[in-house]
């Protein structure tokens, strides 16, 4: 995620930067354009040319800079300002105009760079103060009546009051552009994460089915063989065969099979699509052991996990049991991914404690010993897509799923701190109605 917009903000400057690159060259365009008055009757044409060529060359190789990323913006504009300071007020000079003649177009410089680069504060000031000092040059070189004068640098200094204003908007303006951009950019990324997590979850739904399907296959010639082993135990009866390393292999068969015979019961229900019909109660004990033995494909090769059950049967939870089994899965297989990384010198172990908390709800304490979370992850583990683990490996949907099942069902769930490290989870479970 953090790459993602580490890439989108690179994009957003990169079009920033090919923008800047636009405006200076649109304004060696307009210098260029000056070199027509050389052509005039009587102008000189050399020296008119040449001025005007000079900085339209000076702004096309900072607008080429800029575009790069080699010169900031602000060392950029400061001196295609100070060249434009020097080079516009002595062009018009050789053409004789007054500076009664000039004073429009140097009111018009701020103007025009707040237009054009509403970033480039520095060069409105530049410009601004230097137009100021031009007219006040020029007007004493002319000799203009100190009155004339006053008025003009009055106006002067006015137009770079509004430049000013203008400037501060456009920067609010173009402010809110970037935000418009970063947002959208955001947005992107999010439905792309967004996309691919539910193209991940579609091929969980079919591995799912998939896993159903081949339990229910596994019936049949489960029956065949749990059949043949009791022939074989009757014919040995029969035949007076007593041997104990044969009794003990039949009792080692018959764990296995009803082993397997139990994973295929537990795979069916846990993979069967929701039914309205089926009752919204359960027993909390008999769901800790049914998703203890559907993680344990997980759970057995990563940590050990110790159940804490009261030996007193407590009552039914107001909430289907095949729904708590889900939700305890999921915990299971995360606190086996968070341990999976763990140094191998601390313990690896999962927790799993019930137990009554007052007459009416129970609680269902899930900790491992872990790294545990940052507050930051605490603050978002059960927001819809979030998720720490690998591009792949994880929807970011199971514990957003954990908590609309439980708060449905009038339960809730936390997550804290283990003492002395890790991450718990606290499922609080009302009883059903009696």
């Amino acid at each position: 995620m953090l790459a993602s917009m580490a890439a989108g903000e690179s994009l957003l400057a990169l079009r920033e930067r090919r923008s800047r690159r636009s405006t200076f060259w649109f304004g060696a365009a307009v210098a260029a354009s000056i070199s027509a008055l050389g052509l005039l009757p009587g102008a000189p044409t050399a020296e008119v040319v040449g001025l005007s060529l000079v900085w339209a060359a000076c702004l096309l190789g900072l607008g080429a800079l800029v575009g790069r990323g080699v010169l900031r913006l602000t060392i950029a504009g400061s001196l295609s300002s100070l060249v434009g300071l020097a080079l516009f007020p002595l062009l018009f000079r050789l053409l004789g105009a007054s500076s009664e003649a000039l004073q429009p177009a140097l009111l018009v410089m701020p103007v025009f760079i707040v237009v054009l680069s509403p970033d480039d504060g520095a060069s409105v000031w530049i410009t601004g103060v230097g137009a100021l000092g031009w007219l006040a040059g020029l007007g004493l070189w002319d000799g203009a009546p100190a009155t004339e004068l006053a008025a003009d640098l009055f106006v002067s200094g006015l137009a770079f009051l509004v430049a000013l204003r203008g400037l501060t908007m456009q920067r609010r303006f173009r402010e809110a552009q970037r935000e418009a951009a970063r947002e959208q950019i955001r947005t992107e990324q999010r439905l792309v994460e967004s996309e691919t997590r539910r193209a991940g979850s579609e091929r969980l739904a079919v591995i799912g089915q998939l896993a159903a399907g081949v339990a229910h296959e596994i019936n049949n010639p489960l029956a065949f063989v749990a059949s043949n082993v009791g022939y074989l135990e009757q014919r040995a009866k029969e035949a007076g065969v007593s041997d104990r390393d044969f009794e003990e292999a039949g009792r080692d068969l018959h764990h296995g099979l009803d082993r397997i015979r139990q994973i295929v019961v537990d795979l069916s229900r846990f993979s069967r699509k929701d039914d309205a019909s089926e009752p919204a109660v359960g027993r909390a004990r008999e769901a800790i052991e049914e998703a203890s033995r559907v993680a344990a494909v997980r759970t057995r090769a990563v940590a050990t996990v110790q159940l804490s059950l009261p030996p007193a049967e407590l009552p039914e939870i107001a909430m289907a049991e095949r729904r708590l089994v889900q939700v305890l899965v999921n915990l299971l297989v995360n606190a086996s991914d968070a341990l999976e990384g763990s140094p191998p010198e601390r313990p690896r172990t999962i927790h799993v404690a019930l137990e009554a908390e007052g007459a009416a709800a129970q609680r269902i304490v899930v900790e491992d010993t872990g790294p545990g979370m940052s507050a930051e992850v605490k603050a978002r583990v059960f927001d819809p897509f979030f998720t720490t683990k690998a591009l792949g490996k994880g929807t970011g949907l199971g514990l957003a799923l954990a908590r609309e099942y439980l708060e449905a069902a009038g339960g809730s769930i936390s997550v804290g701190d283990r003492p002395g490290g890790g991450a718990r989870f606290v499922l609080h479970l009302p009883n059903a109605p009696t």
